[in-house]
């Protein structure tokens, strides 16, 4: 989910000449000298030059020279490492630019592509700029955990090869994404200070300034309003001496938000006016989006409904032409391929280790074999020799007829294997990259543990990819948890998943969807769109169950809505089941439904269970029948005293000996947390 943000968080990019001083001066500079110049690798240097001149002020601009050095370094590359390098730094630099500009499938490509050529020549700082950038373009995306295990990744690669400073960008990042939390300021404030300490050791100031803006946001998070505005100053004192507009532009946004926040309209709406200026000279649709939608809040709350509600209709269309259900699908599709193609040339290389040790043991044992040919041929080669040149002699016309018919049938068969075999590969494939895709687009069981520290997440695909799938997403006191199992199973369940998931992605980013009866209603609304559900001559019943809950952090109340899922709920050893609306979401009812919400008080110590019906349909046991959903919420009572990891290990085990040696008959997900 995308939720909204009302703090525009500042992420440190890795960029390659970052000539941020004395701009205008440098880049005529460097405009005349590339007039002159004839050699074209010099030629590529100076435009990645002048990208990192303007990159942070004319976004535009910065785009056609990274777009030309890469044209250019692609023209003469030879596959050298000179070559690749150039590449993988233009390219870097051009995900950059999209990434300024809001295209973020075009820059994840352009990132990727960086990456590639940078692991291929084992370039580590170029490899960890590469990642360091990936996890900028999910944090300005607003998919924080996807950024942090990015941004993760990029400051272990730097500290294994002791790029300090390079760690220091992937610290600076991670303090961003702790201050983002409302309870991650201490874990914050040790990477801020990790990364202070060596950015005033190297004296970079574009580095002091990401860190300055990420502890104001922090401070403003623990509601220490006075020192978040002071920080954020600093950060504008070295931004103007730098005359970085990119930065400026948000720094003023989140100065116009704080300064609402405290109730300070006239000043909110001076830096709110500020930062759509610099935001439409920058032509920077992230930030003029932001702009607009903060002027909207100023408008609002000042009591100016129609001005509020006009720049809000704008604010929106911005959003609309960046956050795509296209754009994130491209997204996850390149992260998948990325990951599946790694994989590919790994087993690549194995298999050739294999083949070639292979070849050496037969070799060896060839060796060996002679040598006891010869020994024996040395003591009874004659005898041996007349033996088989009769036994030879009188045998081979009788056989040779047959001979000949078996190696033409083996020919035959073998080569209707090959042809087995090579679709069976591009079929096993196909749907393992199906995987891949599927697996980028669910959330990480990690995230979900930090918010309920004792819960399990278990999903059994009937085969490797699933129609079941879990999403989940924080924000501010609201936690979200939803099960979903969707029509079919296999690849054809596979792409509904991803589907209900980017439906949850859409609804959920509304700030004004917060009630979980609402949310289940326009996701039902939406699929009936996107697969012609309404007003079509071929109408298809596709749809999905689901167990939508929201937790208040603040209320200590949950929120249920359920699709054709119920929730259990199990306190003081007795189990409660709240029932769900009796119809799925999408498909063919003939009626316009409305999706209820339960509201529930939580009690320190409740276990909430969801699942889907293939756990208690599936066949087995003594005489072969369902397991039931009876049977099943016994066990969950029964086992809701011990830790939820324990609970996890009893009901997969519980599943596998039901089934036996019985085919699963479909995809199985359950979902357990203790509050």
């Amino acid at each position: 989910m995308k939720c909204k943000l009302f703090v525009f968080i500042f992420f440190a990019l890795s960029i390659a000449y970052n000539n941020s001083d004395a701009q205008v001066n440098v880049m005529d500079s460097l405009e005349s000298v590339l007039i002159k110049e004839k050699n074209e690798i010099k030629q590529i240097d100076i435009l990645n030059q002048l990208f990192g001149a303007c990159s942070d002020s004319n976004f535009e601009r910065a785009l056609q020279y990274a777009n030309l050095a890469l044209k250019k370094s692609k023209y003469i590359a030879d596959g050298t490492y000179e070559s690749k390098k150039r590449m993988s730094q233009s390219a870097n630099n051009l995900g950059i630019a999209y990434l300024q500009l809001a295209k973020y499938d075009l820059s994840l490509e352009n990132l990727l592509y960086s990456l590639n050529l940078a692991e291929e020549i084992k370039d580590t700082n170029r490899m960890s700029n590469s990642i360091n950038n990936i996890g900028a373009m999910y944090g300005y995306k607003g998919e924080l955990e996807k950024a942090f295990e990015y941004f993760s990744k990029s400051a272990e690669l730097d500290l294994a090869y002791g790029n300090l400073e390079g760690a220091a960008s992937s610290y600076t990042n991670i303090a961003a994404y702790y201050f983002s939390e409302s309870t991650g300021f201490e874990k914050g404030d040790i990477y801020y200070n990790k990364a202070l300490k060596i950015a005033k050791k190297s004296g970079s100031e574009n580095l002091i300034a990401t860190l300055y803006s990420a502890r104001a946001m922090g401070l403003r998070q623990q509601k220490q309003y006075k020192d978040a505005l002071k920080y954020y100053q600093l950060a504008i004192s070295i931004r103007k001496d730098q005359n970085d507009l990119g930065s400026l532009v948000s720094l003023y946004i989140n100065m116009s938000s704080l300064y609402l926040k405290v109730n300070k309209r006239n000043d909110a709406k001076k830096y709110g006016e500020l930062a759509l200026e610099l935001a439409l000279v920058l032509k920077s649709p992230d930030d003029i989006m932001r702009a607009y939608d903060g002027l909207s809040d100023i408008y609002e709350k000042s009591g100016n409904m129609g001005k509020a509600l006009e720049t809000y209709k704008v604010s929106m269309e911005w959003k609309d032409s960046i956050y795509n259900i296209q754009s994130t699908e491209a997204i996850a599709e390149m992260t998948a391929k990325y990951n599946f193609e790694k994989k590919e040339k790994e087993n690549e290389i194995l298999k050739q280790e294999k083949a070639i040790s292979d070849l050496e043991f037969k070799n060896q044992q060839k060796e060996l074999e002679s040598s006891r040919i010869i020994m024996f041929s040395a003591v009874g080669g004659g005898i041996l020799f007349l033996l088989l040149a009769f036994t030879l002699y009188n045998r081979n016309k009788i056989k040779q007829k047959a001979n000949d018919e078996l190696l033409h049938a083996n020919n035959n068969l073998l080569e209707a294997k090959n042809i087995i075999e090579a679709k069976n590969k591009d079929i096993t494939a196909s749907i393992e990259y199906a995987k891949y895709i599927q697996q980028a687009i669910l959330p990480k069981k990690e995230k979900i543990a930090e918010c309920f520290s004792d819960s399990f997440l278990m999903l059994l695909p009937k085969d490797l990819v699933s129609g079941d799938f879990y999403w989940f997403q924080k924000f501010g006191k609201y936690s979200v948890l939803v099960m979903a199992d969707c029509t079919g199973h296999g690849v054809p369940g596979g792409f509904m998943s991803m589907m209900g998931a980017e439906m949850l992605n859409q609804v959920l980013s509304d700030p004004e969807i917060v009630d979980a009866g609402i949310a289940l209603t326009e996701i039902d609304k939406r699929i009936k769109n996107n697969l012609n559900q309404v007003g079509s001559q071929r109408q298809q019943n596709d749809g999905m169950d689901m167990a939508l809950c929201i937790f208040d952090s603040e209320d200590q109340t949950v929120q249920f809505s359920g699709a054709n899922r119920p929730l259990i709920r199990v306190r003081d050893g007795e189990l409660t089941l709240i029932k769900p609306n009796k119809f799925g979401v999408g498909g063919l009812l003939g009626f316009e439904k409305e999706f209820k919400t339960e509201k529930l008080d939580i009690k320190k110590g409740d276990c909430y269970y969801m699942y889907s019906d293939g756990y208690p349909d599936q066949f087995g046991g003594p005489k072969n029948k369902k397991f039931m959903r009876k049977r099943l919420n016994q066990l969950l009572l029964s086992q809701s005293s011990k830790p939820m990891q324990e609970q996890e290990t009893k009901f997969l085990n519980e599943f596998n000996d039901w089934k036996g040696s019985v085919e699963q008959i479909d995809d199985v997900c359950l979902i357990g947390v203790r509050v």
